[in-house]
């Protein structure tokens, strides 16, 4: 049983990793263009 219990692990870290990379890329994408839109011309 230890073997599921580690595979279930690795796949739930892996998915919060993939949430967490991908929150951040949005929040950067959102702060860029807003940044972009408040620059001087």
């Amino acid at each position: 049983c230890e073997t599921a219990h580690n595979n279930y692990y690795l796949s739930h870290s892996s998915r919060v990793g993939s949430i967490t990379t991908f929150t951040l890329a949005l929040e950067f994408e959102l702060s860029f263009e807003l940044a972009f839109e408040l620059a001087p011309d």
